[in-house]
């Protein structure tokens, strides 16, 4: 039992880890739109920062058990997995870039 107890305390370690640099990468994509005026560098930021709420959430739905909690945590955890993935996406009508040899 006591084996399963560090475990846990190693995955949730690394799992703050993980949210902590992907808020670090939001803000370094965050300050990068301020200053270049890009709107990809928004949607990258606003990407990364969905990510970081996605392992928050599933960490949140994993150590819940079951009830209210747990369901509230999978809802927020397929909801910033779906933002996730669609903030990657470039948004319809955007020409960034707009170099023709990036085509």
């Amino acid at each position: 039992m006591g084996e399963q107890v560090e475990i846990v305390r190693v995955l949730v370690a690394q799992v703050a880890v993980q949210v902590a640099l992907a808020l670090i990468v939001t803000g370094i994509l965050g300050a990068f739109h301020r200053l270049y005026r890009q709107t990809y560098l928004r949607h990258w930021s606003l990407s990364w920062l969905a990510l970081a709420v996605y392992v928050g959430a599933t960490l949140a739905a994993g150590v819940a058990g079951r009830g209210p909690l747990r369901l509230v945590a999978v809802v927020v955890t397929l909801v910033a997995g779906y933002l996730q993935v669609g903030r990657t996406s470039r948004p319809a009508g955007s020409s960034e870039p707009s170099s023709s040899r990036w085509r």
